[in-house]
């Protein structure tokens, strides 16, 4: 009577360089992946930051359309001089409804609880749109100034006409723009500084996608520029794109 043959699989462990190899090949497959999808990401973001911005311009553009081409200011009476009027004022536009004598209420829905006011890279991850994270209070703000030629206004007595733009194209006029709320919550201040216009690094025009901001011009279009051509400006000028009248 033949006995049966049984085979028997060797169960070696691995060896100690065997394993160091497997993590050091996981390691280098690791740094060759992460800054990929980091980069993914921050285009989302930048993707999702036009998006907003083109709809801004759409309302702009269809407010002063209706205003006798007269433009948004960054405060009012209706807004107690804080600078968030900008919104307020094209909200309709944008499908956001204001409720009358209820000011707390509308400021909560135009600076706090609105995606298309705030860069989807600020809002806290997990949570209800809206839950803006303090320590990146990334934003969008009116290009306003404090000289008469330059900005939007920053209250209803230094209002402009859209077609008041002379000497410089409107493609090369900033309404809208990246950057971010100085203060959140009550006093939230919703102004695309001009370039060296306020001395607090929190105040100055937005630098979150790829080192530039993404900006709504007064024709309508959007479109990214770097951050040093921007504060550079043109004509020797480092608020020109700030500038209505040249």
């Amino acid at each position: 009577m033949k006995k049966k043959k049984t085979l028997h699989l060797k169960n070696d462990p691995f060896t100690l360089i065997e394993l160091l190899i497997v993590i050091a090949i996981l390691a280098i497959l690791s740094s060759l992946l992460l800054p990929a999808l980091k980069s993914a990401r921050e285009k989302g973001y930048a993707a999702k930051c036009t998006g907003n911005l083109k709809q801004q311009g759409f309302a702009v553009q269809q407010y002063a359309g209706e205003m006798e081409d007269w433009m948004p200011v960054s405060s009012s009476e209706a807004t107690f001089a804080v600078h968030y009027y900008w919104r307020y004022a094209i909200a309709p536009y944008l499908g956001i409804r204001h409720l009358s004598g209820e000011i707390s209420v509308n400021r909560s829905r135009v600076c706090g609880k609105t995606a298309v006011f705030w860069c989807e890279k600020t809002l806290l991850p997990n949570t209800d749109s809206g839950n803006i994270n303090p320590l990146t209070p990334y934003s969008y703000g009116l290009a306003a100034s404090d000289w008469p030629f330059r900005g939007w206004g920053k209250s209803e007595d230094q209002r402009k006409r859209l077609n008041s733009i002379k000497g410089k194209s409107p493609s090369e006029t900033v309404v809208t723009a990246d950057t971010t709320d100085a203060e959140i919550g009550d006093v939230a201040q919703s102004i695309a500084w001009e370039p060296f216009a306020r001395s607090s690094s929190e105040e100055w025009v937005g630098n979150r996608h790829n080192n530039g901001a993404n900006i709504n011009w007064a024709d309508g279009h959007v479109s990214w520029m770097s951050r040093i051509h921007l504060n550079y400006g043109r004509q020797g000028k480092p608020q020109y794109y700030w500038y209505i009248t040249l």
